[in-house]
């Protein structure tokens, strides 16, 4: 699970279920957008987070790892 805000930060987040217990842990924090991150989403194996900031850049983070891959600007 991911979430970004108006403070720059992605924050990663681990989920589990057992039985009727849901656990959310927080597993990482992506920082490297300069405005608002506006928007967040996984690739279709979940292994990347691509992500879009009013800073005009689009950024490509491994999840795993949490690091940033690539950044794409002038959206």
């Amino acid at each position: 699970m991911a979430s970004c805000s108006a403070d720059k930060k992605i924050k990663l987040f681990k989920t589990s279920l057992e039985g009727d217990k849901f656990d959310v842990i927080e597993h990482a924090t992506l920082k490297g957008h300069l405005r608002w991150v506006w928007d967040c989403q996984f690739s279709c194996d979940s292994a990347y987070l691509i992500s879009c900031s009013t800073d005009m850049s689009i950024k490509l983070w491994e999840v795993d790892k949490g690091e940033l891959v690539q950044t794409l600007k002038g959206h």
